[in-house]
């Protein structure tokens, strides 16, 4: 599913379609009007058979992954029925695993409501750029996430990242950062992935503290 968030100018019709929906980086190069998507996401969704729970049901357990060690920044967080009801709400999700409690553990044998999966790529979102706020003209370019475990309700979670590589180009006051962002569920030896992603952040120069 690809979804693109352009700017509408008034009147138009046709020429909104291409100017948002440009297919390819050397159409874009070549087009005598800039691109105004300003926004592109898009989504790899898997489906499984409608007898087979899919997250709860398995032969074998899924190993746990272990969250990468010395994260930059932690926000600690623990969702609450209020915010997947606030956030279903918001995004027109009306899907009972968040929001109806006997509904999650009846038909998909889950023990709590579970965080919808774009709230934890916001969630990483809000975090990374309160992080780099700290530097001048900071801008989140690009993310990409991949869900590794469920995330409920009443558990604590942690946002974590780190700086991956730093790339200044050539004759420029600008750079480009590469984050390992993720969240992960636990404690101690039992701390798990949960989400993990990579962020580019387009940034200047450090701002002076006043």
């Amino acid at each position: 599913i690809e979804r693109r968030i352009g700017k509408w100018i008034g009147g138009e019709s046709a020429a909104t379609m291409r100017r948002i929906m440009l297919e390819s980086p050397e159409e874009e190069m070549k087009a005598w009007i800039k691109p105004s998507a300003g926004l592109i996401e898009r989504r790899d969704l898997c489906f499984l058979r409608s007898d087979v729970s899919p997250l709860s049901s398995s032969d074998t357990p899924r190993k746990a992954l272990k969250p990468p060690p010395n994260p930059s920044f932690v926000f600690p967080l623990t969702p609450t029925p209020a915010l997947l009801f606030r956030f279903s709400a918001l995004t027109f999700n009306a899907h009972a695993i968040h929001i109806d409690p006997e509904y999650t553990r009846n038909v998909y044998g889950l023990p709590k409501l579970l965080v919808h999966g774009p709230l934890c790529l916001i969630l990483m979102l809000e975090s990374l750029n309160r992080t780099i706020r700290r530097t001048e003209r900071a801008l989140i370019t690009e993310i990409t996430y991949r869900n590794f475990r469920p995330v409920f309700v009443g558990e604590e979670l942690r946002v974590c990242g780190k700086m991956k590589a730093s790339d200044r180009g050539r004759g420029s006051s600008s750079e480009i950062q590469d984050w390992e962002i993720w969240i992960e569920i636990g404690n101690g030896e039992n701390a798990a992935l949960a989400v993990r992603g990579t962020a580019s952040v387009t940034a200047g120069r450090p701002r002076t503290p006043k």
